[in-house]
């Protein structure tokens, strides 16, 4: 029995990637991100009127201001403060966010500024991960304690 095989006369090839406009530049961005318009236009700073605008079509900014909205749409989120103090979350520049604590065992202490790298740099994921790690601690007959920290005196 015979095999035959189909031969391409010419590889294959992507279709090359579309070119996003400004207004939908800011619509894509926008929503990747779970922001409303108003959320968005507190972020850059500029009125609701004027980023409803922008996504519209019916106004566009500068070629300069397009840039600067873009850079700021793309930064990551910072974290919110009350995540970090109220679940020993802590940003880390490279590793995204890390763990801390105290680890116990009953009330005895057997490790001190413990840290657990969570390789994210989403919140909502490292409330995830922060359970999971929790979770295995747990399992293991181990807790996390609150670090008892300094007040940090500030100079005016």
């Amino acid at each position: 029995m015979m095999i035959h095989r189909m031969v391409q006369s010419e590889p294959f090839q992507a279709a090359p990637a579309k070119k996003l406009s400004f207004r939908e530049s800011l619509v894509a961005l926008r929503k990747a991100r779970h922001l409303t318009q108003q959320e968005a236009a507190d972020l850059v700073p500029v009125s609701r009127s004027t980023w409803k605008r922008w996504e519209s079509g019916k106004a566009v900014p500068t070629g300069a201001q397009q840039a600067a909205v873009i850079a700021i749409l793309k930064r990551p989120p910072r974290p919110p403060k009350k995540l970090t103090a109220m679940h020993h979350l802590s940003p880390e520049k490279h590793k995204g966010f890390m763990l801390r604590g105290t680890l116990q065992v009953g009330s005895k202490v057997v490790g001190k500024r413990k840290k657990f790298p969570l390789y994210t740099k989403d919140p909502e994921q490292a409330l995830y991960g922060k359970k999971v790690v929790l979770g295995v601690l747990r399992v293991l007959g181990v807790k996390i304690a609150d670090r008892k920290q300094k007040p940090v005196k500030r100079h005016e």
